[in-house]
Order: C-alpha cells, then sequence, then structure tokens
C-alpha cells in the first residue's frame, strides 16, 4: 500500500508539472507570416474575424501594439521606425481576441528574438486641463445625425481618428469626430511630440474642430503650471496660431509640468525575421 502510494504521489507531481508548463506557455497565433513591405501602401492594421493583417508597418509600430503603448514611450533604434513588414497571422479559435496584444509579443520575441525592458522617469509632460471659462466642446453627433465627414460620402475615419486637411497656406484643419479627452491627448502627443496626459475630467465624446499652424506645431504655448489654463498674461492669439492657442477656442489648454513616464526600453532586435 505505501509503495502504490507513493507511485500515485509520483504520477500525480508529474501531471501537475505538466500543466504548470502549459500554463506558462506564452499565447501565440496558429499560424503567422511575416514578409518585407515594399513601402508603398498606406500602413493598415486590422484585427478582426480571427485574422490579424497588417500592412506596411514598421517594426516600431508592431512593438506599440504588442505592449499596448503610445509611440513616445518606446525608445528603439531608429531603424525600427524605417525597417517595413506585411503581417498576417491566424488567431486560435480557443483564444480569445484580447490576447492579441500579448501573441504580438511572442511573435517578437520568437522571431524579431525582441528583448525589452521597462523603465519609470519623471519628465517633462504636458498637462490638458480645461481653461478658465469653462470647455466649449460640441457633444458628438449621434450615428443617425453624422454627417459625411472630410472623406465624403462613404465610412468615415473611426471614433477619435483625426483627419488633418490644409485650410489656408500654412494652416492646417483639424477634425475629430466621437472623440474622447483621452484620443484628443493622445493627438495631441503625436502633434507635440512630448506626453500630453488628460487632465479635464471630462467624459464622453465630443465632435471637435479646430485651425492651427502647421509650422508651430512644435510651440505650444502653454499655460504656466497651476494656472488652471490662464496664462498669467496672454498674448494676443497671432493669424497662424500655435497649436496650445488653437485649442483655447474649445476651453481648453496645455500646462507644463513634471509627471512619471513609462518607457519602453528596446534593449536588442533582430533586423529580418527568422523563417516561418
Amino acid at each position: 500500500m505505501t509503495y502504490a502510494f507513493a507511485g500515485a504521489s509520483l504520477i500525480a507531481l508529474a501531471a501537475a508539472g505538466l500543466l504548470a508548463q502549459t500554463a506558462a506557455r506564452p499565447p501565440a497565433f496558429e499560424v503567422a507570416s511575416i514578409k518585407p513591405s515594399d513601402g508603398v501602401a498606406q500602413p493598415r492594421m486590422v484585427v478582426r474575424q480571427g485574422r490579424v493583417d497588417f500592412s506596411n508597418v514598421s517594426l516600431k509600430d508592431i512593438v506599440v501594439q504588442a505592449y499596448k503603448l503610445e509611440a513616445y514611450q518606446v525608445k528603439a533604434p531608429g531603424w525600427m521606425a524605417g525597417k517595413r513588414f506585411n503581417i498576417t497571422a491566424t488567431i486560435p479559435v480557443d483564444a480569445a481576441r484580447e490576447q492579441t496584444p500579448a501573441m504580438l509579443r511572442t511573435l517578437l520575441e520568437d522571431r524579431f528574438k525582441l528583448k525589452v525592458h521597462r523603465e519609470t522617469k519623471e519628465e517633462s509632460v504636458y498637462g490638458l486641463v480645461v481653461a478658465k471659462g469653462g470647455p466649449k466642446l460640441k457633444k458628438a453627433a449621434e450615428a443617425g445625425d453624422a454627417k459625411p465627414g472630410p472623406g465624403g460620402p462613404g465610412p468615415q475615419p473611426g471614433p477619435g481618428t483625426a483627419i488633418m486637411k490644409m485650410s489656408g497656406p500654412a494652416t492646417v484643419h483639424v477634425e475629430m469626430r466621437r472623440a474622447t479627452m483621452l484620443s484628443f491627448s493622445r493627438f495631441l502627443t503625436g502633434r507635440l511630440n512630448r506626453p500630453v496626459l488628460d487632465r479635464t475630467g471630462i467624459a464622453g465624446e465630443y465632435d471637435i474642430d479646430f485651425d492651427a499652424s502647421i509650422m508651430e506645431t512644435n510651440k505650444p504655448d502653454v499655460a504656466p503650471e497651476g494656472s488652471n489654463g490662464s496664462p498669467m498674461a496672454p498674448p494676443p492669439p497671432p493669424p497662424s496660431m500655435a497649436i496650445g492657442t488653437a485649442i483655447r477656442q474649445l476651453g481648453l489648454s496645455l500646462e507644463s509640468r513634471k509627471a512619471p513616464v513609462e518607457w519602453l526600453v528596446v534593449d536588442s532586435a533582430e533586423k529580418a525575421p527568422t523563417e516561418n
């Protein structure tokens, strides 16, 4: 009886070890194809119906999606923003769509030998705040009431997508439909090359329109910290407005401040993926 019990215990331990290995196995695509892009097509990232379809995306773009970060948070070698690929992959039928980022991480580690580490540092950022006088935002139109956007009839850009078009010799018109303050902050981050954090406390979706100088989007004309969005001596808006001045039309403002920012640092990666 003692010997039989010991044997059963060994079998149980072996089964437990096998289960632990299975549980620790990272999510992965059923099959994935990675090919160099000719750089002609517009970059596109689509995940639907159990399939991932990325066209003309940089390796840095994929890292951003895999780790669910903003582009500014990824510190990577310059070639990672220029090297472009087409990726098609099949999501296993028993996997949830929410596991796609984890599968992308596995793909990057297996095929590009990607190695990264995380850092958190206090950095200079902008806070998006409500300006003195309150917000002047327009609630988003209901789907049935929405008018064709800048692209004309047919499918329109998704919620929170910014469309930019020239409205003068040196002025760009910005349109966003069904934008949240988070998506608006992300748009501003991309234009100002510095993190913009949503500190408005405003919920809901809004239709946003404003004009700004294409030459001065890196000159945000920010309010000093703690001024509640109202500079001590605001200058009159110039004919071609810096983006910080422009968004005051919306009853919003930018403040310079310090805040902890998480970074993902790429330690190493291969320029060409291993074979399928």
